[in-house]
């Protein structure tokens, strides 16, 4: 069974990196890691969505369950392929088969379903922890009602557990969504970090981040340079950090993106208390 919130000790770490939506993406993740410096010093802290539209899913499932300094939360495409696969429901699985889980065509289906069997119950819905004496949660969607407090009284309801993983909000412009009801801080957290909902660069809404900027190809965001990976860092000397990479399609790899503007971003983190780094 799924661990609702999981709590962890990263006081250790020497750096915490937590990118958007991988979505099947093994390969670039691991050459993003790699130019970063990536080590067993750090902590790899996942959004979920590490699976569909791209195209190395088994790869990433088999990446989540064996590292050892890193951890995800389960997103609704992990949700989406367990429910079809291990708990057999057809919904799920036409759902989940147009939102890219087409991947499946290219694997045997025992194969599909034994790793999936090894993925059910080992992802929490949402992970703690503090980073110089700031409480930090994240978590696939939104918190539910906006209130970490509340949710942790509630515990591991359907509603809080369909909230974590789905929730999709749409934003108007930079830190405004589309409801007025969504644009309030999180209460009992100081920074919630989220991927699911595309943007076109990191935003926040008070104390929220949105990080998933569309790495795969057919996120729905635009070609080129719109569909990039953003990676939040953690540091404790150097303080909170955003990087991006996108693909270099003529050679094949990927390459450091230096044009986002992070400015609100990190005006807003500095506001809430973090020592900022936009070098």
């Amino acid at each position: 069974m799924n661990e609702f919130i999981k709590q962890l000790d990263l006081s250790s770490a020497e750096n915490i990196y937590i990118p958007g939506d991988i979505h099947g993406e093994f390969n670039f993740l691991q050459l993003a890691l790699n130019e970063l410096g990536f080590s067993n010093k750090d902590h790899l802290l996942l959004v979920g969505d590490n699976i569909d539209r791209g195209s190395q899913n088994l790869e990433m499932i088999t990446y989540v369950l064996s590292i050892e300094n890193g951890h995800s939360v389960e997103g609704n495409h992990e949700r989406m392929a367990i429910n079809a696969f291990v708990n057999n429901d057809r919904a799920s699985y036409h759902a989940w088969y147009q939102s890219g889980g087409d991947w499946i065509d290219k694997y045997p289906d025992c194969m599909t379903k034994y790793m999936l069997s090894k993925l059910n119950g080992q992802l929490p819905y949402c992970i703690e922890f503090e980073f110089l004496g700031k409480k930090i949660a994240v978590s696939h969607a939104s918190i539910p009602d906006y209130d970490y407090l509340e949710l942790n009284k509630q515990g591991a309801s359907k509603r809080n557990i369909d909230l974590l993983t789905s929730h999709h909000e749409e934003f108007v412009e930079y830190g405004v969504l589309k409801n007025e009801h969504h644009n309030v801080p999180v209460k009992g957290l100081d920074l919630a970090i989220h991927g699911h909902t595309g943007v076109s660069k990191p935003v926040m809404v008070h104390n929220r981040i949105y990080l998933d900027t569309g790495l795969s190809k057919d996120a729905g965001i635009g070609e080129g340079s719109k569909n990039f990976l953003s990676i939040l860092c953690f540091n404790k000397t150097r303080g909170v950090s955003l990087v991006h990479f996108k693909r270099n399609l003529f050679m094949k790899e990927i390459e450091w993106l230096e044009d986002v503007d992070n400015e609100k971003t990190y005006e807003q983190l500095h506001n809430l208390g973090f020592k900022v780094d936009p070098k």
